[in-house]
């Protein structure tokens, strides 16, 4: 069995393009208050847009060791919904693997990203990311990056939803690795050959998205636009293959809508 892991991202999850990173980061922007959004001019005009929490999710039988249970801004949600999964709210962290192959056969290849959906066409013009939310670590502008240097990427559907995914190789059996935006620690985990990581900025309570939902992607900008682009088609091809560590939020009726597909900057 190859060593890798599947990361697969649902819901409010921005893929910045071209960053000065090594690789690609996915932000997924801070939207977990309803205060926060209150204070926002065009989510105060539209409270229909509720909060969105980021979490990761893990399968318990894909965990082989923890180096702690817990940290800072990454703790285990309670939940009886499914027995077989961990949960954890993402709260100002940087997900990363810091073990994958840098060999040539395992460059970075994101061709299939350019069929997301592209903030940048959806509304032209709305000019350069804020760094306070892309780049900066602040907790109270992003709830969490995910770090990519290598892997495939695939734009798949869950759903009517855009959902990328991306499988990375690693040198050895994979490693998830959890830094504090705000304090010197991390916390590494152990995984199984072939894990899928689930990785969600979604709604936690309510059975179906508002159309408005999409909007939380232009939180990464340094001007939020007056009318930004939120029409989006659902995607035509399910992904080939059953999806596996679907995120507990979207197991009950109701489902992933298109405004919570992820998005690309620009």
């Amino acid at each position: 069995m190859a060593n890798g892991l599947t990361v697969q991202f649902f819901g409010i999850c921005t893929h910045m393009m071209n960053t000065p990173l090594p690789g690609r980061r996915v932000v997924l922007p801070d939207a977990r208050s309803a205060d926060a959004l209150a204070n926002h001019f065009w989510f105060r005009a539209h409270p229909e847009v509720e909060p969105h929490l980021a979490r990761l999710q893990l399968k318990k039988s894909d965990i082989t060791t923890m180096s702690a249970s817990g940290m800072a801004g990454f703790n285990a949600v309670a939940q009886d919904d499914d027995p077989n999964v961990i949960v954890w709210d993402l709260n100002a962290v940087t997900l990363s693997i810091p073990n994958e192959d840098p060999s040539t056969l395992a460059v970075l290849d994101t061709r299939d990203l350019w069929n997301l959906p592209q903030l940048s066409k959806l509304t032209p013009g709305i000019g350069a990311p804020s760094p306070a939310v892309t780049v900066d670590e602040i907790p109270t502008r992003a709830a969490a990056f995910f770090d990519v240097v290598t892997g495939s990427w695939q734009n798949a559907a869950f759903q009517q939803a855009f959902v990328a995914t991306v499988y990375v190789n690693t040198l050895g059996t994979p490693v998830l690795r959890v830094g504090s935006f705000t304090r010197d620690e991390h916390i590494t985990i152990s995984l199984a050959p072939d894990a899928i990581v689930s990785v969600s900025n979604l709604e936690t309570h309510k059975l179906s998205d508002d159309t408005n939902d999409f909007a939380l992607h232009y939180l990464i900008l340094d001007r939020f636009p007056e009318n930004p682009g939120i029409e989006i088609n659902p995607p035509l091809q399910p992904l080939a293959k059953e999806w596996r560590n679907v995120p507990i939020s979207l197991q009950s009726p109701g489902g992933d809508t298109a405004s919570c597909s992820n998005s690309t900057y620009p």
